[in-house]
């Protein structure tokens, strides 16, 4: 709760990784070597000791004073969104957050009159996909889809777009065609499921059922030379959004612990639960936290 109005979990979400992104960039290269360097004291101090995010939280490296800023940190610009995605590109910036959940996107543009081509890398930390809708047959209008896998939600991200209202730089012709896909899957993924929207003005929940793989979930590295190299996750953690639209409603964690058992945590509350299914089938299934495999 925020201003006594209750905050989306995913855009916190974000803004969290954001922050720590923020705070940590620099460490991880730092550490590696040796945390050497001459650099200006005056420029900025390690966020580890008191300043930004992680300040604020209270957490300090223990039995480690503070350090001054050295050439070997790297500053992240402040242009970075926290949508999910930054202008710059995460995965050539080392911090705690990027080591971890930092992957990649190309999206592919190109022109339906002579087929000239650009192409766009973006990192991302959280990756949004969309739920496929149904929709009857003879009608306008969409209903609520029950049978959609996960997979159909990433096919339906990396659709290929037609007839987009885009000028060629190469022929200024107008109308081409546009596709994304993952060309760095990180070590964790996290998925989040664009389950809010609006219609008509009016803010509204998706609570079609999407079917969740448990272990097992395969995914593609597809480089721009169309290389593939398989990337095989295990759902680790995921939460669930309970209610009517994202002002309002309950939000309940359940995640894996290193002893193999599985808890749900419910505010306070802390419970056992059985170990999933192979699959899990749910309607408030929000934000799915995958660990890759070795």
């Amino acid at each position: 709760l925020f201003n006594h109005k209750q905050q989306d979990a995913h855009e916190l979400l974000c803004l969290l990784l954001d922050a720590i992104h923020q705070d940590t960039n620099g460490l991880v290269q730092s550490e590696r070597n040796g945390g050497s360097g001459g650099g200006d004291a005056s420029r900025r101090t390690s966020h580890y000791g008191g300043g930004g995010m992680m300040g604020c939280l209270g957490f300090r490296r223990p039995e480690q004073p503070v350090v001054e800023a050295t050439d070997d940190w790297v500053d992240v610009p402040e242009t970075s969104s926290s949508g999910g995605g930054l202008e710059c590109d995460v995965t050539d910036v080392d911090s705690v957050v990027s080591k971890f959940v930092a992957g990649r996107l190309c999206s592919e543009v190109q022109c339906k009159a002579c087929h000239y081509k650009t192409h766009n890398r973006e990192g991302f930390f959280t990756l949004s996909v969309p739920i496929p809708q149904s929709k009857a047959r003879g009608s306008s209008a969409y209903y609520q889809n029950d049978e959609t896998t996960l997979q159909d939600c990433f096919s339906l991200l990396e659709k290929e777009e037609q007839s987009l209202p885009w000028v060629c730089d190469k022929c200024s012709q107008t109308g081409a065609s546009k596709r994304i896909w993952v060309v760095s899957h990180p070590k964790v993924l996290i998925v989040h499921l664009e389950r809010f929207g609006y219609v008509n003005g009016r803010r509204f929940k998706r609570d079609d059922a999407v079917t969740i793989p448990v272990h097992g979930f395969v995914r593609e590295d597809v480089s721009e030379s169309k290389v593939r190299t398989q990337a095989v996750y295990d759902l680790c953690a995921w939460t669930e959004h309970i209610g009517a639209d994202d002002s309002c409603g309950h939000y309940i964690a359940y995640a894996k612990h290193i002893d193999g058992r599985h808890y749900k945590f419910d505010d306070h509350i802390v419970s056992p639960i059985s170990c999933p299914s192979p699959t899990i089938r749910s309607r408030t299934a929000y934000v799915l936290f995958y660990e890759r495999r070795d």
